[in-house]
């Protein structure tokens, strides 16, 4: 796939609108079977030079490298974590729903707007917000988000895969890949598979 570099016209366009701090939000682990639910906001300085796209389209080391790099140069960032036992209690839209407000929470700056990945306003009555569909491939805030959020999540899963070895949690991040399954049918669920997902085996 195509390695599309995100811009910031969109975060322009609403600092001319009067917001002054724009933030972007995403989330990874969504449709994954095993493991957290992570999200992410971030806010990049107005003049950031560093190309940045959308998580899915970097390797590894260009996530990490990445990562290290929004983190230590990011005006702010929240992340947020929701848990396995609070995905199958919530549910999974109310369970992005809090793992976002766990971001806001997290970030120490008074956010104007944000700009939320996807079709979705998960934060319709929190904040304001707009959400961008293929949002991490045009906004260089919400790409920044999706960065943090994947390599955060992939080493959360890499430690789980040190606890629980047989699931390979390190190669499948928790996604229901065909060796996955076939892990699942050999070893049982174990306390880090959703339950409520009804996973077929």
């Amino acid at each position: 796939m195509k390695r599309v570099w995100a811009t910031d016209q969109l975060e322009t366009d609403l600092r001319r609108a009067g917001c002054l701090i724009v933030a972007g939000a995403d989330e990874v682990g969504r449709g994954a079977i095993a493991g957290p639910l992570v999200t992410a906001v971030v806010v990049l300085p107005e003049h950031w030079t560093e190309p940045v796209c959308d998580s899915k389209l970097l390797t590894y080391k260009m996530r990490a490298r990445l990562s290290d790099y929004i983190l230590r140069g990011a005006d702010g960032y929240g992340i947020g974590i929701v848990a396995v036992e609070e995905i199958d209690r919530l549910g999974l839209p109310e369970a992005l729903r809090l793992g976002f407000e766990r971001c806001l929470e997290d970030i120490d700056l008074p956010v104007s707007h944000i700009l939320l990945d996807g079709n979705i306003d998960f934060l319709q009555d929190y904040r304001v917000t707009t959400t961008v569909i293929g949002g991490d491939r045009l906004s260089i805030n919400i790409a920044a988000a999706s960065i943090v959020a994947k390599h955060f999540r992939d080493e959360l899963m890499r430690e789980l895969a040190l606890v629980h070895p047989e699931y390979h949690f390190e190669q499948n991040v928790g996604y229901g890949t065909a060796a996955h399954l076939e892990a699942l049918r050999q070893h049982g669920f174990s306390p880090q598979h959703r339950r409520s997902f009804q996973v077929k085996l």
